[in-house]
């Protein structure tokens, strides 16, 4: 039974044992007279309609498969409810007048009621005992099974739109039972309460779910990798900035507090480079003390919180103002999610209808956001506080991005307030000059104090080199030459501590403190020299590797690098299980590799934990850390992970003379092969141990094979996600085509598909291997992921997979599986292919297309059958042109639109369109395909019970009315692209003059006559070449696309307007 069915079964059987009692009652009250036997019997006749409507509910609810000890007990009453229905049916049959008008009927029924005592009062007895259990359960109801499941709901969000369609439905019964049982009187208070309290929980999940459906289409990958990463401030530091402890600066110490309680507008903290800005703002984020503060600020109105870290390494989003206002959003909402509904409310009202809220723009989500600061009711209940860390790390305009802060707290001042971090750059001083500021490095030296003197104070080979007095002029040495940079310390530190376990005494380390250079670029150079020629090599790769690595890239690949620098690669052998590696022998590569990485790199690396950023959730789509941690306990290879170990690190080695010295050390490395031969050498570990193995294949969130239009996917660590991230490497590197790549996924083809009688773990897993995978595509600008499902498992589909990264070759270099085992990925990649428009990133369109010209000049067609029934491939593209949100999308689409013309796209398509009953800047539109009038077949382009829609424009406007509303799709190319219709309205006249759909003899002849002419419309550059005027528009200043659904009798829009069409 669905765990939310029983709510709706008690509802039933509520309203069934009330009218039974009303029957009951009323048979008691008639008269053997014939003075209002009319009206008796209309009430008969009404009670008749409900007990038949309540048991057919029952009966609808009756369920027949495993349950659990309170829904068996709910449905042995449903079903002794059943068996009194019966009777009750009959009895109303006989109380009821055969003639209503008839005063001789009306007596008789009246006799036959007083004759039918002993039955009513057995019935009576039989009702009564229903009603008794019946309380008895609903006094019980809050210790369902289905109120662990309402918790979940309510704690996590996450919900599939069938279940919250079966909650929302079975609630809705419910409820209106529960009116009929107050009414009654017979329900006992304490089931009263119970049912109360079922129903407020479960508008609570219901909301929880739509709330989180909201803010997961406002989160982006990685939104807190940058927060998560910052290290968390040493025990005893900064403390003081916030009233506990010692240390800062005379006035200083409470010029931040003082903002905090009462202060507005900014406050700035600025400081050199790794003086410790992101973990003092990480600090403030997480301390009580700064809520504290805060709460004392906002009173008496709520504290909302929003933070954000800007990461020049990371994503686009992690550096752009997109990231920051989605960032800021997601963390507001977080906190105060009864603002949803205010700052989205057509989205709010989409919850209910998509498990999936896509906003159309980044424009869309801004406005929303500056609408947020500028409402006068938001603010009657709240008060706002931004923390933005690395307001340096913004690409873009900086100037335009300070004015855009300052002018959030200028128009609400009292409600409004910012606190930013930044390195000392002249625009951010001069901006922020008239604010309170905090210049930290001049204010942490007793900080930088406690943390020399707990780590070296702590260590037992330094309390035996040194006595107290040496101790502390050492410690004033490395404080006076740290300059307030904490980097610099920590650098230093894990230098003297190598030297301690070298044997060091205290003049040699000393010594070695005098010898370093105070500017932090000048240490990174000493470091980096500092590496012994021998080593450089290898320590080179290794820098190289983890600042081109993907994130969370496992350590225990490193581990094979100086195999693969000596020139030993992995070899496969086809058929046959890799050795295992024993839990020792794992153990131990660890421990080198670790030794090497604090060693060879001198500091500028250092290991860390995976999979713990937001407690190992969002990353990789679990519902809980412990997920996560079921994972790493299963295979201690993915437990770690590399990190460079700050962001200045990042820019050292980025620098030109940096990556010339490195060239120089590592002729001939090759940073993505590595990457690959090493994943490879990693996978076939993997593939030898059972329990990783089963982990590594069908990660937590994958049970399920998914929907091809399913929209979530699961990026724990897995093959799918990590060939993935390998191609999204290879597409970046322009290397996809390579034979070299190729030969590499013949291998890991190899390693995961064993011959028939091959042993080991993976062999059990055999019947499982074709489960689709989900899958993530970064694409080459690493923005909007391209979503999609396939098998990674088999070479078949890993060949699906280089696909969707725009590379033919490996299709072509799998000569001996063919395209026969990627039959069904046609339509997956024409998705693809439109979803690559629809998110706006044309770039990786062409690769794309020369796949699909790969299907195509074999034999495979566009008119083939699409995910949805009854439409072809073309059809959807055409679909997707229609539904295009401005004429600008439109524009966007023309290459693929045309290249599906010269492949041969049936041009047989009609369009029919009506004027949309309330808005008339739209038509609604339906489709038909085929010949003419009634030869003519409809295809239900309906989504979800949604009618597609269409702008207006003037030219469509005008040929409607000289035409009517029937629309070939050769005239409606001539509507959409006028300067570039010819040559496709010429090669639709040539497929139209041989009927329209083609055999592939004919495609052929159609791609070579008419290729010289459409061949240069499938281009960015044509696209970019149509041009958009503002006369295109009917009404311009509404654009909208989408799909309309009919509700009550009215119109709700479900797609939202977009606000960025360009003229």
């Amino acid at each position: 039974m669905d765990p939310f069915t029983a709510i709706g079964l008690a509802g039933s059987i509520v309203t069934f044992v009330d009218v039974g009692v009303k029957v009951l009652s009323a048979a008691r009250k008639m008269r053997a007279s014939a003075s209002g036997a009319t009206d008796e019997n209309e009430s008969l006749a009404s009670m008749s309609l409900r007990f038949n409507a309540a048991l057919a509910a029952i009966d609808s609810k009756l369920s027949a498969g495993p349950l659990t000890q309170q829904e068996m007990a709910l449905n042995e009453l449903a079903k002794e409810c059943r068996g009194v229905s019966d009777e009750l049916l009959v009895l109303l049959g006989e109380l009821k007048a055969k003639r209503p008008n008839s005063t001789a009927s009306s007596l008789r029924a009246a006799w036959r009621n007083v004759r039918k005592k002993d039955d009513k009062n057995a019935l009576e007895q039989k009702l009564n005992r229903c009603r008794q259990e019946l309380d008895l359960m609903l006094s019980s109801m809050t210790r369902f099974d289905f109120l662990e499941r309402l918790d979940e709901l309510a704690k996590y969000g996450q919900s599939s739109q069938a279940e919250l369609q079966s909650l929302q439905s079975n609630v809705k019964a419910l409820e209106s039972s529960l009116q009929a049982g107050v009414c009654g009187g017979w329900i006992s208070a304490q089931a009263l309460d119970s049912i109360r309290q079922v129903v407020r929980l479960s508008n609570q999940a219901t909301t929880a779910v739509r709330q989180h459906r909201i803010l997961d289409a406002l989160r982006f990958d990685l939104m807190s990798e940058r927060f998560d990463d910052v290290a968390t401030a040493h025990r005893g530091t900064f403390s003081w900035l916030l009233g506990e402890g010692e240390g800062g600066a005379g006035q200083l110490d409470r010029s931040l507090r003082d903002w905090l309680e009462g202060g507005t507008g900014v406050f700035h903290i600025s400081g050199k480079p790794g003086s410790g800005k992101s973990t003092l703002m990480k600090y403030l984020c997480c301390h009580d003390k700064t809520k504290e503060y805060l709460d004392a600020w906002a009173s008496p109105k709520s504290l909302v919180i929003g933070k954000f870290f800007f990461w020049k390494p990371g994503s686009p989003l992690q550096k752009q103002l997109r990231g920051l206002v989605r960032g800021l959003l997601y963390s507001l909402l977080s906190e105060s999610p009864d603002l949803i509904p205010l700052v989205f409310p057509k989205h709010w009202a989409a919850t209910l209808v998509y498990p999936q809220i896509v906003f159309e723009s980044h424009d869309e989500i801004q406005q929303a956001f500056l609408a947020l600061i500028r409402r006068d009711d938001v603010y009657e209940k709240q008060r706002f506080a931004f923390f933005i860390d690395g307001v340096d790390e913004f690409e873009g305009n900086h100037a335009e991005m300070v004015e855009w802060l300052i002018s959030w707290t200028v128009s609400r001042p009292e409600n409004v307030k910012v606190c930013v971090s930044s390195r000392e750059w002249v625009v951010f001083q001069e901006a922020f000059k008239s604010f309170p500021n905090l210049r930290l490095h001049e204010v942490t030296r007793p900080d930088i104090m406690k943390l020399v003197r707990d780590r070296l104070g702590n260590n037992a080979d330094f309390s035996k080199l040194a006595q107290p007095k040496n101790m502390d002029r050492m410690f004033r040495q490395m404080v006076d030459k740290s300059d307030g940079v904490f980097l610099w310390v920590s650098l230093i530190l894990r230098d003297i501590e190598e030297g301690l376990l070298s044997g060091d005494d205290l003049a040699q380390l000393e010594a070695k403190i005098d010898s370093l250079p105070n500017e932090l670029g000048d240490l990174f150079w000493h470091l980096f020299n500092a590496i012994h020629p021998a080593d450089r090599r290898e320590s080179y790769a290794i820098l190289t590797m983890a600042l081109h690595c993907p994130i969370d890239w496992p350590l225990f690949r490193f581990c094979f690098l100086w195999d693969y620098l000596n020139g030993s690669h992995c070899q496969v052998v086809p058929g046959e299980a890799p050795e295992p590696l024993e839990p020792d022998q794992i153990a131990e590569m660890l421990v080198k590799i670790r030794r090497k990485i604090y060693g060879k790199a001198k500091g500028l690396l250092e290991v860390q934990k995976t999979g713990k950023r937001d407690g190992g959730r969002k990353r990789y789509g679990l519902r809980s850390a412990l997920e996560s941690d079921q994972f790493h306990a299963k295979d201690v290879t993915f437990r770690e992970t590399i990190k460079l170990t700050h962001r200045s690190i990042v820019e050292f080695l980025g620098s030109e003379e940096v990556k010339q010295k490195m060239a120089a050390q590592t002729a001939g490395f090759d940073v993505l092969d590595a990457l690959c031969q090493t994943f490879l050498a990693h996978l076939q570990v993997i593939v030898s141990t059972e329990a990783g193995c089963a982990y590594y294949f069908f990660p937590p969130a994958t049970t399920e094979v998914p929907d091809y239009n399913q929209t979530e996917f699961a990026d724990f660590p897995g093959l799918g996600w990590d060939m993935s991230r390998l191609l999204n490497e290879g597409c970046k590197a322009g290397a996809l085509d390579s034979t070299r790549f190729c030969l590499f996924l013949d291998r890991v083809a190899e390693v995961v598909e064993p011959a028939e009688d091959a042993a080991g773990p993976l062999e059990s897993l055999r019947g499982m291997l074709n489960f689709g995978y989900r899958d993530i595509n970064f694409g080459v600008l690493g923005g909007m992921p391209i979503r999609y499902a396939g098998a990674v498992t088999t070479p078949e589909g890993l060949a699906m997979m280089a696909s969707f990264y725009g590379s033919p070759a490996y299709l072509h270099h799998t000569q001996s599986y063919g395209l026969v085992r990627v039959v069904g990925h046609l339509p997956m990649l024409v998705v693809a292919c439109v979803q690559t428009v629809y998110n706006k990133f044309p770039a990786l369109l062409p690769g794309m297309m020369r796949v699909l010209e790969v299907y195509f000049s074999r034999g495979r067609s566009p008119n083939e059958p699409s995910f949805v029934k009854g439409a072809s491939c073309w059809h959807y593209v055409v679909w997707r042109v229609v539904a295009s949100a401005t004429l600008e999308e439109r524009r966007i689409f023309f290459p693929l639109f045309a290249f599906m013309v010269l492949m041969g796209g049936d041009p047989r398509l009609w369009l029919r369109l009506r004027a949309h009953p309330a808005d008339e800047t739209i038509v609604l539109v339906s489709f038909e395909c085929g010949g003419g009038g009634p030869d003519r077949t409809p295809i239900d382009v309906h989504e979800n019970g949604a009618e597609m829609a269409t702008t207006l424009t003037w030219r469509l406007k005008a040929y409607m009315q000289r035409h009517g509303t029937e629309v070939s799709l050769r005239m409606l190319v001539g509507l959409w692209y006028p300067r570039h219709a010819r040559p496709l309205q010429e090669a639709m006249d040539w497929m139209l003059a041989r009927g329209g759909r083609l055999m592939a003899d004919q495609r052929r002849e159609l791609k070579e006559r008419f290729e010289p002419s459409i061949r240069p419309l499938i281009s960015q550059k044509a696209a970019e070449a149509i041009s958009v005027h503002p006369q295109d528009y009917l009404f311009p200043s509404i654009p909208v696309r989408g799909w309309y659904r009919e509700s009550g009798g009215s119109q709700i829009k479900v797609e939202m307007p977009r606000e960025d069409h360009v003229w």
